[in-house]
């Protein structure tokens, strides 16, 4: 990322280059060393097969979960910052 010095920003997850990623998640989307998967909002998850190159639908994804919490996580960054209020 390229920032002006004394920029902040908000980071989380391992870098890219670190050989222990699994999986790399994006907006409705995560690639896995097999296979490439989309969340579309309100239909089944489509998946791309990258060594058949077949792609199929399914209902639900090993990696739903993470791909939900990534996304609650990326909305609390953006929407109250990095800090959790105690209620």
């Amino acid at each position: 990322m390229v920032a002006p010095p004394k920029y902040e920003y908000f980071a989380f997850g391992n870098p890219l280059k670190n050989q222990q990623n699994k999986i790399g998640i994006g907006y409705q989307k995560i690639i896995s060393k097999d296979e490439l998967l989309y969340f579309p909002a309100e239909s089944d998850v489509q998946s791309f097969d990258l060594v058949s190159k077949i792609t199929s639908q399914r209902k639900d994804s090993e990696y739903l979960s993470e791909y939900e919490k990534m996304l609650s996580l990326a909305w609390h960054y953006t929407v109250r910052g990095d800090t959790i209020d105690a209620k």
